[in-house]
């Protein structure tokens, strides 16, 4: 039978296995594993409410395993360690085997590269992803700790107004100009403070939101790139010159339509990704996709409030702080982790 193998849990991964579970005459024809890390993979929208102490990670996470178990998937947790596209081998993590497959789809995320320790005032340094190491490390702060946050855009805003509402003593490190600038007054009105540098000595804990970057494990698999560092995806979302290996998510650029990370995108991926599986596997010719010029992105101040940013590239000014905003965010999350479950 056809092994079809669905590396990584993100967010278009779970919506394909809800799918599924609840429509299952639609499962392609095919024998299906899906690889993760963890049975839980946590909803980037609810990270920042996990940072400020106001839910739990499980509470803020897709199930998959249980999403997998739904579907009829085999779900094997393990840390990927390398991706060989013409031998059609996905190496895990030892003590377990590489996986063979006959068609590949890639939901892996992105890495999060990291800052010079030089600039962390001696503090210990983590990515903002995987969450559970972050969150174990804020659990493990004194009350009024110190925290810097490395990056200037939407994520690094967030956070840092998070770890605020956690009782922490916050430092923005942007680099350069972008969006931080536009929030510098808020920022200083919630005490937090921006800093061009190096974080001050004293410094509890650092923490990088600064971009997104494949993982090496994928950079080094010899996959198309595009010029940013991201797969380089045919619009039927096919990785250019590997029409057996689809990608989608963060690690993703679709040609002709680049969009930055947001995990909008996933979202509206996950419909074309499970047509063209089913039309890859019984032959048929596949359609393109393209993802929408314009999505609503929301951007929380930990305490109910949220902004509507302006669309990447238009310019503007962020709208709000509103509640209204605010309830309007926690409505949309709500509604995407319910519709996740099995």
């Amino acid at each position: 039978m056809t092994e079809l193998l669905l590396a990584g849990g993100g967010h278009t991964h779970a919506l394909l296995l809800r799918r599924w579970a609840r429509r299952p005459g639609g499962r392609p024809a095919a024998r299906i594993t899906l690889v993760s890390r963890a049975a839980l993979t946590p909803y980037s929208g609810r990270l920042p409410a996990c940072l400020a102490g106001r839910c739990s990670l499980a509470a803020a996470s897709l199930p998959l395993a249980s999403l997998c178990a739904a579907a009829g998937v085999a779900f094997v947790p393990a840390e990927i360690r390398g991706l060989d596209p013409r031998g059609r081998r996905l190496q895990l993590a030892p003590p377990l085997g590489p996986r063979t497959y006959d068609l590949l789809s890639l939901d892996v995320g992105a890495e999060v590269p990291l800052p010079p320790p030089a600039l962390t005032g001696g503090a210990p340094l983590l990515p903002i992803r995987p969450a559970a190491p972050v969150l174990a490390a804020l659990e493990g702060l004194a009350p009024g700790a110190a925290v810097a946050v490395f990056g200037g855009g939407a994520s690094a805003v967030e956070v840092a107004f998070a770890l605020v509402v956690r009782g922490c003593r916050v430092s923005l490190h942007p680099r350069g100009s972008g969006l931080w600038q536009a929030f510098a007054a808020p920022l200083a009105s919630a005490g937090i403070a921006l800093v061009q540098g190096p974080a001050a000595a004293g410094t509890a804990l650092a923490l990088a939101c600064t971009g997104a970057r494949l993982p090496a494990w994928l950079a080094s698999s010899g996959l198309s790139q595009a010029a940013g560092g991201r797969l380089a995806v045919e619009p039927d979302l096919t990785v250019a010159g590997w029409p057996q290996v689809f990608a989608v998510g963060d690690a993703a650029l679709v040609r002709g339509a680049e969009r930055p990370p947001a995990g909008v995108w996933a979202v509206k991926a996950a419909p074309r990704l499970h047509h063209n599986l089913r039309r890859r596997l019984a032959g048929q010719p596949l359609r393109p996709w393209r993802p929408p010029g314009r999505a609503v992105q929301l951007l929380g101040d930990g305490r109910g409030r949220a902004w509507l940013l302006p669309a990447p590239g238009c310019g503007g000014q962020p709208l709000g702080p509103s509640r209204l905003l605010g309830l309007w965010k926690q409505a949309l999350d709500g509604a995407f982790l319910a519709r996740l479950q099995p």
